[in-house]
């Protein structure tokens, strides 16, 4: 064979190999650059993300922007190698995928916060009742019937009520007055009327009394008429634009419904917050306590009563007692928990004594406990089985709190975290607006300061007296005023920054 046949060999051999590296090459360049681009786009995706939550300071936006340039760099450097270039890709995937993620878990926080947020409206709810073995199905069978409503208390949304359903069913209903809520159901049950007008948080007022605990299972819906009312809140400072120190009222519900609903305000904490001593005051006030209230003109009523009439009610009521500007509110449906901490996996809450609930008939040892979302419910609502009756169970109430915050800040979050969020979203709402909550969060974010936590219980005296909502006698917590006193000592050293120490945390 001749030289020149050799060189031909090498050179179509050669040839072949070059055109397999050159598709290899450019299968590289393509996908390489194509996933680059995926990376780049979904971080610029991310950091308008980023922007959007308002959450992040500018600090770590820009070490996050940066991180995310090198990746984005390193990515576009390595993608045509041809070894190295297939671990990258794999890489640039993964950041992409997470990525992702974030910008997911970013959304679904803002709308949480965005819809639980800047809440100035509560909802009053009159229901139309009759007994639950009542063959009447619509307000058609009940229209020519005789309505029982209070005389005094709520008239004016009983009559607003009474004056829609004259005008929706074209008639003039005959109403029959009582003096109370109590003495109304009693006119249901013994058959004097065949229906009832009825604010529908003064359900649970009713069944406080002992003969009416199941009066709710003893009446049925026939319709509803609603009202939205604004919130009234004076407060338009930002605080940290103040002097860095506001109180928030923090009150709890325990009945089915959308949390801007009135109801009865089961706990009532006022949690005051100095950003510039990092120190917290909790102050709890028992639902039973005995005071004025904003709607009833000096005379004395459950606390717990002003929730009835709204959240503003209850705030100008704890502002009056205490002596201070309330700024915010945060209402918990504490029936929402349920879906939370079911998502969460359970919680973890101590018990020092053995019992069985009331609600739901659960066993709760004493000592540590893991409940479901329903154990944990009846947990936090049961009070007859306490010599303390609604002192422990405000107790466990904050108790269900704190575990749930700890379940939140655990590994668990993020297991079910978008569905969480949206159980949050569905059980509480509060006045404080996004931006001042993204305040809050940035300043934490940039200091990273720990917090000294601080709480205290106002007392009182057990009594059976009349009340505004309730003219017969029933029980009440005769304030001692000298825990009025010193919660109100507390609260003027938070605010003159200076640090308590309550003695109990």
């Amino acid at each position: 064979m001749s030289k020149s046949s050799d060189k031909n060999k090498k050179r179509t051999k050669t040839y072949a190999h070059r055109k397999t590296w050159t598709a290899t090459d450019k299968f590289l360049h393509i996908s390489g650059w194509t996933v680059a681009g995926i990376q780049l786009v979904v971080t610029g995706i991310f950091a308008a993300f980023l922007q959007y939550i308002g959450m992040i300071p500018f600090d770590y936006k820009l070490l996050i922007g940066a991180l995310l340039i090198m990746l984005s760099i390193f990515t576009l450097v390595t993608q045509h190698w041809k070894i190295t270039g297939i671990i990258t890709k794999i890489v640039s995937l993964m950041i992409s995928a997470v990525l992702v993620v974030g910008c997911i878990y970013i959304g679904s926080t803002r709308n949480a916060l965005g819809n639980i947020s800047g809440n100035s409206t509560h909802r009053t709810e009159i229901g139309v009742y009759v007994l639950e073995d009542s063959e009447a199905q619509s307000m058609e069978d009940i229209i020519d019937k005789s309505f029982g409503i209070n005389k005094t208390t709520d008239r004016i949304n009983t009559d607003k009520a009474i004056n829609e359903i004259n005008e929706r069913y074209e008639c003039n209903i005959a109403t029959v007055e009582y003096d109370d809520s109590i003495a109304l159901a009693a006119g249901l049950y013994s058959g004097e009327m065949d229906a009832v007008i009825l604010n529908s948080a003064y359900i649970n007022m009713i069944e406080e009394n002992e003969n009416y605990q199941d009066f709710e299972e003893k009446i049925r819906l026939i319709t509803t008429i609603t009202y939205d009312n604004d919130v009234v809140n004076d407060n338009n400072e930002n605080y940290l634009s103040g002097d860095g120190i506001f109180t928030m009222y923090i009150s709890g519900i325990d009945t089915n419904g959308e949390p801007t609903v009135n109801r009865n305000s089961d706990v009532n904490i006022l949690m005051t917050v100095n950003t510039n001593t990092h120190q917290i005051l909790m102050i709890n006030t028992p639902r039973d306590f005995y005071v004025p209230t904003t709607v009833s003109g000096g005379m004395r009523d459950k606390l717990t009563h002003a929730g009835c009439y709204g959240i503003d009610c209850s705030v100008g009521t704890l502002e009056m007692l205490y002596e201070i500007n309330i700024d915010y509110y945060l209402k918990v449906n504490f029936t929402g928990f349920v879906d939370i901490i079911n998502l969460l996996g359970g919680i973890e809450v101590y018990s020092e004594t053995e019992f069985t609930t009331w609600n739901g008939g659960y066993h709760i040892a004493a000592g540590t406990n893991y409940l479901n979302g329903e154990e944990a419910l009846g947990f936090a609502r049961e009070r007859y089985a306490f010599g303390s009756g609604d002192r422990q169970r405000g107790k466990n109430q904050m108790k269900v709190i704190k575990a749930v915050i700890n379940k939140m800040l655990s590994a668990d979050m993020l297991m079910n975290y978008t569905q969480i969020l949206d159980a949050v979203s569905s059980s509480m709402v509060t006045s404080m607006s996004y931006n001042e909550i993204g305040d809050l969060v940035k300043m934490q974010l940039d200091g990273m300061p720990s917090w000294n936590i601080q709480t205290y219980s106002v007392d009182g005296t057990g009594d059976n007296l009349p009340s505004y909502s309730l003219s017969s006698a029933n029980y009440v917590m005769v304030p001692d005023e000298t825990t009025v006193a010193q919660a109100k000592a507390y609260l003027a050293a938070v605010y003159d920054n200076q640090i308590i120490d309550t003695g109990t945390q």
